[in-house]
């Protein structure tokens, strides 16, 4: 049995809330934000040393603590995974925010 309230009216593309004004993720703030999510973890990856003990230099030279070459070959691949998830995370952020082409009807908002 399909009660009245379980049917809503509103299309679903209105939105509720702090949303809804559009002020409560597209300021400068959140757009700085934002922009810093795709920066930090791409200037990591362009910027990082491939070599292990030009990694354990700039690591002494950074923090004052000296490493050995093998501490720094997994440091940096670490590092290498965590940037490269968060940028994937990104993405797929951006990939599922866009609306899509298809051109369906359901989605015409």
């Amino acid at each position: 049995m399909l009660r009245r309230w379980a049917v809503s009216a509103r299309p679903c593309c209105v939105l509720r809330g702090p949303l809804a004004a559009g002020t409560a993720t597209t300021g400068p703030v959140w757009r700085g934000v934002r922009l810093l999510g795709w920066l930090v973890p791409g200037a990591l990856l362009a910027l990082l040393p491939k070599c292990p003990a030009c990694f354990a230099a700039y690591f002494a030279l950074a923090t004052g603590i000296g490493i050995t070459a093998a501490t720094a070959s997994q440091l940096r691949a670490g590092l290498v995974v965590l940037c490269a998830c968060a940028l994937a995370v990104l993405v797929f952020r951006l990939v599922r925010r866009r609306p899509s082409t298809a051109g369906s009807a359901a989605t015409d908002c």
